[in-house]
């Protein structure tokens, strides 16, 4: 059976590349598996908690990927814990009065 009909160049191009990808998906799976997200319950773990969302933020995420769903987790951790910690903000009664006057 003929796996490859090219030089070995271009086999060595091809096989550096897909290498070098096998090891991309090694290095993300073990990333994934260590970064362990858990509930917040420290300012600290809340600070590292957005520093990962807005780092995967960043990035451009694939669809159904693992970096995808530790977003959308991450996310839902720490809307969790800011309504545990932070105070709602309340509107100026008059303020909210004149708002909504303002609108038809």
């Amino acid at each position: 059976m003929i796996e490859w009909i090219g030089t070995h160049a271009e086999y060595d191009k091809q096989a550096g590349f897909q290498r070098a990808a096998q090891e991309i998906r090694q290095e993300e799976r073990c990333i994934t598996m260590k970064q362990q997200i858990r509930v917040i319950k420290t300012q600290r773990d809340y600070d590292a908690a957005i520093g990962r969302l807005s780092a995967l933020m960043d990035k451009e995420l694939a669809s159904g990927s693992n970096a995808e769903a530790e977003l959308e987790l991450l996310a839902l951790v720490i809307e969790s814990y800011e309504r545990s910690k932070i105070a709602p903000v309340s509107p100026d009664p008059i303020e909210a009065t004149w708002r909504h006057s303002d609108e038809p």
